[in-house]
C-alpha cells in the first residue's frame, strides 16, 4: 500500500478508492498460488505438453 497515492498494488491489478483496475496485456509471470509465480513461457510449455495428438 502506498499512502502517498492511496493505492494498493497487486501482481495483476491495483486498488484505489475501492476500484480494482487490471493491468493491460498478458503478464510475463502468472501467480499460481499465494506466494508462487511461474513464467508465462513455462505455463505455455506445459499446455503444449498436455495436447493430445
Amino acid at each position: 500500500y502506498l499512502s502517498a497515492c492511496q493505492t494498493n498494488y497487486h501482481n495483476n491489478y491495483s486498488v484505489k478508492d475501492g476500484t480494482r483496475t487490471y493491468y493491460g496485456g498478458i503478464p510475463s509471470y502468472l501467480q499460481v498460488a499465494k506466494h508462487q509465480f511461474i513464467q508465462l513461457k513455462l505455463a505455455m510449455s506445459w499446455m503444449d505438453l498436455m495436447q493430445i495428438p
